[in-house]
């Protein structure tokens, strides 16, 4: 048990120094004494089509890491997903944790 934390380092190089996840809840903190359950890993290769725009068609490619965790006895996970040069995270938390 401890905090999340995670980095990110981009063609060879430190781009994110360590840095510490945390959602501050109407339930208390998630991330402060948690527990990683699980992972899940996916890829995904997808083009859709687009009326807005100057492309009539979107390529999305990324790949997607979920981090299943438990904190405080509460359920969450956090979602991460890198794309060619950005990458992006989330927290899924359910809305009966947020009653």
């Amino acid at each position: 048990q401890g905090k999340l934390e995670y980095n990110i380092t981009y063609s060879g190089k430190k781009a994110i120094l360590w840095s510490t996840l945390g959602l501050k809840t109407n339930a208390g903190v998630l991330g402060e004494n948690t527990s990683i359950k699980g992972s899940k890993v996916i890829e995904v290769n997808e083009k859709f089509p687009w009326t807005l725009g100057e492309n009539d068609t979107i390529t999305n490619n990324y790949k997607e890491l979920t981090i299943s965790c438990v904190s405080a006895g509460k359920p969450f996970d956090v979602v991460f997903r890198v794309f060619n040069g950005a990458v992006a995270f989330r927290y899924q938390v359910s809305t009966a944790l947020m009653e």
